[in-house]
């Protein structure tokens, strides 16, 4: 009954609602570290409804994320997102991008991913610390090791952007 209840206030928060989720063009709750990557967020709401939904509703939240194309990350990691800190009236993220990964399709598809992750967290305000970030990861995905809805959306992305013009992003 408590994970049930955990699981309606996180659904029915209003960082989930869509006049939360207010548009923002820009973007700028989330910031490269590596400003020439930028393109990878540019291009990935340009060519993926996903990802721009995905970007406005968390630039409606108060958590502002950093991404980072990393050169250290394990061979078998393509991204991951976690807490680095909380303030009263922000959190914040880190999302890890591979830098192994071969293309930029898959670099945005990969973003897309990590930005539902993100997305999560934004709409669990009760997440403060890293072990929260775990117990909500639980509360999720219970029955599985990852998020279903993490999944669902970088295919969605991916399959959108080969619609545009992927092939060129494959390269």
């Amino acid at each position: 009954m408590r994970i049930l209840m955990l699981a309606l206030v996180v659904l029915l928060s209003p960082a989930a609602s869509p006049m939360a989720a207010a548009h923002t063009s820009d973007h700028s709750c989330i910031r490269f570290v590596q400003p020439g990557q930028r393109w990878i967020l540019d291009r990935g709401v340009r060519e993926s409804p996903t990802l721009a939904s995905l970007a406005d509703a968390l630039c409606g939240t108060d958590v502002i994320a950093y991404v980072q194309v990393d050169l250290t990350m394990r061979h078998n990691l393509a991204g991951s997102c976690g807490l680095f800190a909380a303030a009263p009236h922000n959190r914040y993220l880190i999302i890890r991008l591979s830098s192994r990964l071969p293309n930029g399709l898959d670099r945005i598809a990969t973003l897309s991913h990590e930005l539902e992750h993100a997305l999560q967290i934004g709409r669990a305000g009760w997440v403060r610390t890293p072990a929260d970030v775990l117990l909500l990861q639980r509360l999720l995905s219970p029955h599985a090791a990852h998020s279903i809805a993490a999944e669902r959306v970088e295919a969605a992305t991916r399959q959108e952007i080969a619609g545009v013009g992927g092939s060129r992003l494959a390269r």
